[in-house]
């Protein structure tokens, strides 16, 4: 950051949240969080100096989620640790792995993904901190750059296709949270990913792609955000 001419004190870490190929698992892993939240456990973990790595018997059946498991000696510590910073900044793309997703799969993985939030909130002992939900989805891409059904292109994911409506299903999930400790109780900033120098371009553009008319991401959520980013 320094070298770059940046303050290095605006750093934040950011992780993936998983996605399960089953909708309704749901476990809870080694560190007794949800599952999903996995890799932000670990890098919370590698801040507070605890152990990250593979555990002991965990079990990969639900739908792929690390599930249960213990520490064992061949974990890792950091040897340098600090307090946790005030801005969780997670990356959370709302569905089920491994399958074209409709605009109710969408919502219902994200009632669950922003509903498991809150306890790695608690758990990590975040709960003041400033929440960032980072990227949000895979994109809606152009036509033009949609690969085949056996080798889909949708860019660095090279996922499945997500459904045209899945930034207003990802908003409409985290509204619509069955929880008691809701994730929308706390601060929370949706920070879409999009091509703002290239605002036709191919992957994640911010106005009307290639051969796609109107505003093909759809950021604006009937009007009333939380997607509501200024294109400059």
């Amino acid at each position: 950051m320094t070298a770059n001419g940046f303050d290095p004190g605006r750093v934040a870490y950011s992780s993936p949240w998983i996605n399960s190929t089953d909708p309704a698992a749901n476990c809870f892993d080694v560190y007794g969080d949800y599952a999903r939240n996995d890799h932000q456990d670990n890098i919370t973990q590698v801040i507070n100096g605890g152990p990250i790595g593979v555990p002991d018997g965990w079990d990969l059946s639900q739908g792929g989620l690390p599930c249960s498991g213990s520490v064992n000696t061949d974990m890792m510590t950091s040897p340098i640790y600090s307090t946790q910073p005030n801005i969780v900044d997670m990356h959370i793309y709302p569905l089920v792995a491994g399958t074209t997703n409709t605009d109710a799969m969408v919502q219902q993985e994200a009632a669950t993904d922003y509903g498991d939030v809150p306890q790695f909130l608690s758990d990590a002992g975040l709960t003041s901190a400033t929440v960032v939900i980072g990227e949000t989805y895979g994109g809606t891409l152009s036509p033009l750059n949609l690969g085949t059904p056996q080798e889909p292109n949708y860019c660095w994911l090279r996922s499945y296709q997500s459904p045209s409506g899945a930034p207003s299903d990802n908003v409409a999930g985290f509204n619509n949270e069955s929880v008691t400790n809701p994730l929308s109780n706390f601060t929370v900033t949706f920070r879409p990913w999009m091509e703002l120098k290239d605002p036709s371009g191919q992957c994640f553009a911010y106005g009307s792609g290639p051969g796609t008319p109107g505003n093909y991401q759809a950021v604006n959520y009937n009007g009333q955000g939380p997607y509501t980013p200024t294109n400059q």
